[in-house]
């Protein structure tokens, strides 16, 4: 079985996951509960590669440990979701003056009474 992936993920969502992940054959998910801005430092430590990494942020956008960690690993593709435009751009800000590029930006409305971040 091959290593492909690893998942951050809060308590109350790993049991889903495990019940979504359980069927792939072909890929080892390892679920790890906690906060990407301490375990993506140990997680680059120990040598793990991003190819791909989602970052799904509260609304008032990335930890500056987190995006200062994004930004020295450089993983060859990033998806941030948002649900703030103003911290997504400051956060873009940053990210395209060390060399991100923006392929693709999907609005979505989110109603005001949301739980998210």
């Amino acid at each position: 079985m091959a290593y492909k992936g690893q998942l951050e993920a809060k308590r109350e969502l790993v049991k889903e996951a495990i019940e979504k992940y359980t069927n792939l054959q072909d890929i080892e998910i390892r679920l790890t509960i906690g906060k990407a801005e301490e375990l993506l430092p140990k997680w680059v430590k120990n040598g793990f590669q991003i190819e791909l990494l989602i970052v799904d942020p509260p609304r008032t956008g990335l930890d500056p440990k987190l995006l200062k960690m994004i930004i020295q690993v450089k993983p060859k593709r990033f998806i941030y979701v948002s649900y703030n435009p103003s911290t997504l751009g400051k956060d873009l800000s940053i990210l395209l003056k060390e060399g991100y590029k923006v392929k693709y930006i999907q609005p979505v409305d989110i109603p005001a009474d949301d739980t998210c971040g």
